[in-house]
């Protein structure tokens, strides 16, 4: 399932939120980006961010967020370093339980 997250005004585009229950995955995807690269982020393995062709972080591939712990995830190197709304999708996801998958 999918909702698209409105995001504020002055962030380029319609923030896709898929998940998949299976295997654990969170998909976050800029609805009309292209993405060009993927790449493991260098501090870890569970986060593979999506590029397009102006090197934007456009989208993300989260493994196992429902395994990351709260202290994890705060101090994690890359929480820094991703787009603002990203990281407050994730951080509803994490810090709050608050899964916003219809």
């Amino acid at each position: 399932m999918a909702i698209l997250k409105h995001i504020p005004e002055g962030v380029m585009g319609v923030l896709q939120i898929d998940y998949d229950y299976h295997n654990d995955v969170l998909y976050l995807k800029r609805q009309e980006a292209q993405i060009v690269n993927s790449q493991e982020c260098d501090n870890d393995s569970e986060i593979v961010r999506n590029y397009d062709e102006d090197g934007n972080v456009v989208g993300l591939i989260f493994l196992g967020p429902n395994v990351i712990t709260a202290s994890n995830w705060s101090e994690h190197p890359d929480r820094n370093e991703l787009p603002e709304d990203m990281v407050e999708v994730l951080d509803d996801w994490i810090f709050n339980g608050i899964r916003q998958i219809a």
